[in-house]
């Protein structure tokens, strides 16, 4: 029996992840792993909420580095929907992005020099 090592790096983590491992051996045999849970804050100092509502969904956030930025909001396959540029402030500010048509679940972003700071599941219904 030789051992075997291997390596995932998730290149773009959310704010919480849940990971689990499944192992299938040479005869078939799958075991699984339990789920481990990991809590990322890329921006300390960053503070954030979003909440819908009427036609918008807006996103208050605080603590932020000064510059430019982006509000996006995808669908749970990941494909972009809408983008707002944003200036962001390290004061608290309030940014809003036109809330989809259609019922369902969607993935907000604040984004800024490529990293995200603030993902979260919106519910539309």
């Amino acid at each position: 029996m030789s051992k075997a090592e291997y390596a995932f790096t998730d290149r773009q983590p959310y704010a919480l992840n849940y990971y689990r491992i499944s192992q299938t051996d040479t005869d078939g045999q799958s075991k699984y792993f339990s789920t481990v849970t990991v809590k990322l804050n890329p921006n300390k100092e960053l503070e954030a909420m979003h909440y819908v509502q009427q036609d918008n969904v807006y996103v208050q956030v605080a603590g932020a580095t000064p510059g430019k930025g982006s509000l996006v909001l995808y669908n749970k396959e990941g494909k972009k929907l809408a983008s707002q540029s944003i200036m962001m402030t390290n004061d608290v500010s309030t940014y809003k992005i036109e809330k989809p048509v259609r019922n369902g679940v969607y993935l907000l972003s604040v984004e800024s020099n490529g990293r995200k700071l603030y993902n979260a599941k919106v519910m539309i219904f």
